[in-house]
């Protein structure tokens, strides 16, 4: 079968500075993108929009594009490894795309999106270039270097005072009463987590939502908290339960006892 009738996939290239490809044709695959490459250039952190035929649309990332020249039959063309974007994160992408302005509303999404992924990961990302959760035109990599910047110094600005506390999960309170339990999860059992799911899950985009609630739990404060996202990560990790299951049973439900 000739290489072009395997694209069966309508697709639009939509580059980091704004510029739009509609009219392509491309085999869309779990984690990655088959297209001819003809004259077209494409770059990493640029976006695919997928149409399909019930009128849905679907959003991926490009990671790396994979251009490989042309052999034999076989046209140059592209073995693009992607992302799939849920439909908050696709909607934050497009906007951010093309253009050096960046509106006082963009700018607070931005914000609260990179909290949401935390400041390591942002740097780790802008230290990589800036494509896979940064994204968006240089205008978007560099306000997220000056939020990196700002969150390091209300880091290093919250080192002003020596504050001495003992024991899993102490707070210090000021002019109130703790009224609050603790659950004691050690971080060894989610460091575990995070290596079963980088060892069995393949589909990058779940494996960072599962990590995510795994991040959710361990930061959780009391028994009824830990125990909705212990029940939200069970939920959303159904068809990697085969994975997760033994472990949970073995480590995690045998910590869902209060420690006042």
């Amino acid at each position: 079968m000739p290489f072009a009738e395997l694209m069966r996939d309508n697709i639009e290239l939509l580059k980091v500075d704004g510029t739009r490809v509609p009219g392509l044709k491309a085999s869309v695959q779990p984690g990655k993108i088959f297209m001819n490459a003809g004259k077209l250039v494409v770059d990493a952190g640029d976006l695919i929009l997928r149409n399909t035929s019930t009128g849905a649309r679907e959003t991926y990332r490009v990671i790396d594009p994979g251009f490989y020249e042309a052999h034999l039959a076989i046209p140059a063309n592209y073995q693009m490894r992607v992302q799939r974007l849920s439909a908050p994160e696709a909607a934050s992408a497009i906007a951010s795309v093309g253009g050096d302005e960046i509106s006082a509303e963009r700018r607070e999404a931005l914000f609260s999106q990179w909290e949401d992924y935390g400041l390591d990961i942002i740097k780790q990302d802008l230290g990589n270039g800036g494509f896979r959760f940064v994204g968006g035109p240089p205008a978007t990599r560099k306000l997220a270097l000056e939020w990196v910047r700002m969150k390091e110094s209300e880091k290093a600005a919250a080192v002003g005072h020596t504050i001495n506390v003992s024991g899993h999960n102490s707070r210090v309170n000021i002019h109130s009463t703790d009224q609050s339990s603790n659950t004691i999860v050690s971080g060894g059992v989610f460091n575990e987590l995070r290596q079963a799911l980088d060892d069995g899950v393949a589909d990058e985009t779940q494996r960072i939502q599962l990590k995510r609630l795994i991040d959710d739990l361990e930061i959780a404060k009391d028994r009824k908290t830990f125990t909705g996202y212990y029940q939200a990560l069970i939920a959303s990790a159904a068809d990697h339960m085969t994975v997760i299951a033994p472990f949970c049973q073995r480590q995690l439900d045998l910590r869902l006892i209060p420690a006042v």
